[in-house]
């Protein structure tokens, strides 16, 4: 699993870089990019945002919880910036299929 993460944001940042927004929020990077790489949250739609800030306590074998006011913060800056919209944008335009769970 921890192999397969970031192998993915990889594939998404080739295929849809072009119209992801960069990352601007001083929380994400400061919270998020201190562990790892803060990716972008239009690399992933807003369902995989979601399940990951409400397991913080166990993000990828590390406790990363975080106060409920910042945990929402991110969470809504995350879901405002998801990739649901960049996914669908991307699939109309060069008629890609993605299977998603």
């Amino acid at each position: 699993m921890k192999k397969i993460v970031p192998f993915s944001m990889l594939m998404a940042t080739l295929v849809f870089g072009e119209v992801v927004k960069p990352v601007d929020n001083t929380l994400y990077l400061k919270e998020c990019g201190s562990c790892h790489f803060a990716f972008s949250p239009g690399l992933l739609p807003k369902r995989f945002w979601v399940k990951m800030m409400a397991k913080l306590d166990n993000h990828f074998g590390t406790d990363a919880s975080l106060d409920s006011k910042d945990t929402q913060t991110l969470l809504s800056y995350m879901v405002k910036n998801s990739g649901d919209k960049v996914l669908i944008t991307k699939i109309h335009s060069q008629r890609l299929i993605i299977y998603a769970e």
